[in-house]
């Protein structure tokens, strides 16, 4: 699931650049058991409406969402409530594109392996633009064995889906 960070630019973005303390509070807090120390899977799901080991549906999250912003009319409660209720979305988004693709993905090949894999493409980018090859995104577009994501690109923001 996505960390704060994500969480935060999540609740950012909703509120149009300008969020309240309440709404950001509300994006983190589902994963403040996490303060408690040693929690459970079980635990977790409680502050996530999990069941049978599932998130809620969207149709679930909106009928809850819609019953916890009629307890209180306070603008600060509602901006807690659509904060905690982006954060259980955005956990369900998650795990429906992004994890669903890492396990789809998923060879189970070491962590180190994998890691020194991409140092050694990145080296090998990095080696390629000092032979002057061009930009980085030149040399990918015809380059089948880099799988990362151009580094002028990412800089430039001009990444294509050529680069990815």
């Amino acid at each position: 699931m996505p960390w704060s960070m994500v969480h935060t630019a999540i609740a950012i973005r909703f509120s149009g650049y300008n969020p309240s303390s309440h709404l950001l509070l509300g994006s983190i807090s589902p994963d403040a058991i996490h303060m408690r120390g040693s929690v459970t899977r079980e635990e977790k799901g409680v502050t996530h409406f999990v069941r049978e080991g599932k998130l809620p549906t969207i149709e679930v999250m909106e009928n809850k969402c819609l019953k916890y912003l009629r307890l209180n009319e306070d603008r600060e409660w509602k901006d807690f409530i659509l904060g905690y209720f982006a954060h259980i979305y955005a956990d369900l988004r998650w795990t429906d594109t992004v994890y669903a693709e890492f396990e789809r993905n998923y060879t189970g090949e070491p962590k180190m392996g994998s890691f020194r894999c991409e140092i050694f493409q990145i080296r090998k980018l990095h080696y390629v633009k000092k032979e002057g090859e061009g930009t980085y995104g030149e040399h990918y577009r015809n380059c089948e064995t880099l799988r990362i994501v151009c580094i002028d690109c990412i800089q430039s923001d001009k990444q294509s889906s050529v680069c990815i």
